[in-house]
């Protein structure tokens, strides 16, 4: 397996376990928010939640090679 691939699968793996987080983190905080700015930070954060699988696997995909020669 080349050093890319690696990094592309331990990236995402990393991002999805962050975007679960990220996630829950947002239904407790849309369980309890009543204003709009408090709706609004929760769709900030699940947009954030889906873009942290992406940046971890382009990152993984670039810096996981770097390490390993």
């Amino acid at each position: 397996m080349s050093p890319e691939a690696i990094g592309i699968a331990a990236g995402g793996a990393f991002g999805l376990v962050n975007m679960g987080i990220l996630r829950a983190v947002a239904a407790r905080m849309e369980a309890s928010a009543k204003s709009n700015e408090q709706k609004r930070t929760v769709s900030i954060l699940r947009l954030v939640a889906f873009l942290d699988v992406i940046i971890f696997a382009v990152l993984g995909y670039f810096l996981v090679p770097m390490f390993m020669e």
